[in-house]
């Protein structure tokens, strides 16, 4: 999936949310879709640049396969 931000530094554990949105926003994607999980612990919610649903789960469903079958690594 050529659309997946790779982290080009070395990291020990959690990336800084700011700082990878700033990272992503540097490349002008077409389009995003995030998810985010609140440090209060409340309910996640979701932002998207479309509002056609049936590609956001599309892409959300290719990524989790993608995932899955190790083409993340």
């Amino acid at each position: 999936m050529s659309n997946v931000v790779k982290f080009s530094g070395i990291y020990y554990g959690d990336i800084s949310a700011p700082d990878m949105l700033r990272k992503i926003a540097e490349l002008e994607p077409k389009s995003a879709f995030v998810i985010s999980w609140p440090e209060d612990g409340k309910m996640p919610s979701y932002q998207s640049s479309t509002d056609d649903m049936p590609i956001i789960l599309l892409r959300l469903q290719e990524f989790i396969h993608k995932y899955y079958n190790g083409e993340f690594t």
